[in-house]
């Protein structure tokens, strides 16, 4: 998408998805304003409450940057998120000095909505293969949204991802192999690493051939889900 064209998309409002946890469903150009409605219904802030964020600027520069990014790549800029959040230049360097500095919170808010979805799967309620389908559904509309940090390579904290993600998944395809419904031969982790290489690589192929979360869930599903069962 050029400049030009995310300009007019911007100013449109396009709508975005306002399924699972978040509830909101709030054009991209009033995006700025998801923390007043959020106090208005007399809810917190999403961002505010998984991360702990106390300051409304500082979550409110995360949901732009958020959208924009994952609307405009690596191509996104600074300036597009300081004018897509309603802050000038300087509030955004105030509460994050680089693009950097923003990437790796970016990352945290990532992992930690991750994790609440996961959470709010039950994967633990349903059979394994249905919980790794749950669970792969879930991460790519997780992913969706933060492209730009598979492609900035942005490095994970370890200790949080195996909290929010790794433990979740490894739990599924243990039970799976206890109860037979997942093959045996290949140890939990190694299929783990399996999935998460599989879910990267076609998050970054629907991204270049405009592929929809659905149908990108759904390829990741019939190849890996079908392919660890034992029937």
């Amino acid at each position: 998408m050029g400049d030009n064209e995310f300009t007019e998309f911007f100013e449109q409002g396009a709508l975005l998805s306002c399924e699972g946890k978040w509830d909101i469903c709030v054009p991209l150009r009033l995006s700025i304003d998801v923390g007043q409605r959020c106090v208005k219904t007399g809810h917190l802030c999403p961002i505010m409450r998984v991360m702990g964020i106390s300051d409304k600027t500082a979550a409110t520069i995360l949901e732009a940057a958020s959208h924009v990014l994952a609307i405009r790549g690596e191509a996104g800029s600074m300036a597009e998120v300081a004018s897509a959040a309603g802050v000038g230049r300087s509030t955004l360097y105030r509460h994050f000095p680089t693009r950097e500095a923003l990437l790796e919170a970016l990352t945290r808010m990532g992992l930690t909505e991750a994790g609440d979805r996961l959470a709010e799967a039950k994967l633990e309620s349903v059979p394994p293969l249905e919980a790794l389908a749950r669970a792969i559904r879930t991460i790519v509309v997780v992913g969706d949204r933060y492209i730009v940090l598979l492609e900035a390579q942005v490095q994970l904290d370890p200790a949080a991802s195996e909290h929010a993600v790794v433990a979740p998944l490894r739990r599924v395809i243990e039970r799976g192999q206890a109860d037979g419904t997942i093959r045996t031969d290949i140890d939990a982790m190694s299929l783990l690493e399996i999935l998460g290489g599989l879910i990267v690589v076609s998050i970054r192929l629907a991204a270049e051939h405009q592929r929809g979360v659905e149908e990108t869930a759904a390829t990741i599903q019939r190849v890996f889900v079908e392919g660890v069962g034992t029937r």
